[in-house]
């Protein structure tokens, strides 16, 4: 028989449980989530304006049918992401998230080898208010490019890339895409940008001689928070272009819709996040003069091997064991994302 004292440790234990099962419907709460309420408004803010100017509104379809169909949100590869979103919500944040790369560790161990190399600099009476703008803005351009270049080398890597065929064996786009991703690419895309901002939080730090802070809403950077407002929008079939001028400049929606198509001309193009600089300098960008028509999923037939959250799991470490095992890794053959076709 159980005493009162395992009685109430049985239901503490029991509380926690539930509580981290249910966590995952509450992320419209949390800031760092893109389903943070304020982020679901402006996204169908943005739905709305597009609706304004869309083909389906010309065709006589409300807005309910145009952008919340039953054939996407329905589709076999929504409820996949749906399920593995669950899952990997409660697994992966459970056993994992702990150890994710941190900005703050690696600004201060930056700033602590360049104090100890040469001197700690005296800090300023006051942090200028113009310091605090410099850095939110250095900070947010190596961060984007930490993630364009993480995302890049997913792209170019073979063995990064057949990680990220999971992301990529998404035949429909929903809100929900966005979290199809293996844990390792979680890892990767992670660490990247933490660390480049970091470098740069650590040296500023260093040069201006105090813990200067970036300007934040919610407790998220500025910039990121206007950028996941918009960001659910990124994996969507909702077209919202920001026109052929400013498309050289910032990654529309559209963009990002093309970098999932399965049409040659659109594969691994548009890979930057928010700024389009990256992709302009690294030649992989592409803007379309208007909307266009394309199937989305690797385009070789296998999307289907990554419908299952287990197999979302574990096709990535099969198809590198084959790899490896074929003897390309190790033949001096050049190491690329593989095409569509391939």
């Amino acid at each position: 028989m159980l005493d009162a004292a395992d009685l109430a440790q049985l239901q503490s234990t029991l509380v926690a449980v539930f509580t981290h099962l249910l966590k995952p419907l509450f992320t419209w709460r949390d800031p760092y989530s893109y389903f943070f309420w304020p982020f679901l408004v402006v996204a169908l803010g943005l739905c709305a304006l597009a609706y304004r100017r869309s083909e389906a509104r010309r065709e006589g379809r409300n807005f309910f049918a145009a952008y919340f169909p039953k054939a996407i949100w329905g589709h076999r590869s929504a409820l996949a992401d749906y399920r593995y979103w669950y899952v990997n919500q409660i697994l992966f944040a459970l056993a994992l998230g702990a150890y994710f790369l941190s900005t703050a560790w690696v600004a201060r161990s930056v700033r602590g080898e360049l104090d100890g190399a040469f001197g700690a600099v005296p800090a300023p009476v006051e942090t200028a208010l113009a310091a605090k703008l410099l850095l939110t803005i250095l900070y947010f351009i190596a961060y984007d490019f930490g993630r364009f270049l993480a995302h890049y080398t997913l792209h170019h890597v073979t063995l990064l890339w057949l990680i990220h065929k999971v992301h990529h064996s998404a035949e429909v786009l929903t809100p929900l895409t966005n979290a199809r991703a293996h844990p390792l690419e979680l890892f990767w895309m992670a660490g990247v940008p933490s660390a480049l901002g970091g470098i740069v939080l650590g040296v500023f730090m260093h040069v201006h001689g105090a813990d200067t802070g970036v300007f934040t809403i919610f407790g998220l950077h500025v910039f990121v928070f206007v950028y996941n407002a918009i960001g659910n929008l990124r994996h969507s079939h909702v077209w919202l272009s920001w026109g052929p001028r400013f498309s050289y400049v910032f990654v529309s929606r559209a963009q990002h819709q093309l970098h999932h198509s399965t049409r040659p001309e659109h594969f691994g193009r548009n890979i930057g996040y928010a700024l389009a600089l990256w992709d302009w300098l690294f030649g992989t960008i592409y803007v379309p003069a208007k909307e266009e028509r394309f199937a989305m999923g690797l385009g070789d037939g296998s999307e289907a091997k990554y419908l299952g959250v287990v197999r979302m799991y574990v096709q990535p470490f099969i198809d590198i064991a084959r790899y490896l095992a074929s003897g390309r890794a190790s033949s001096g053959a050049p190491i690329g994302a593989p095409t569509p076709q391939s």
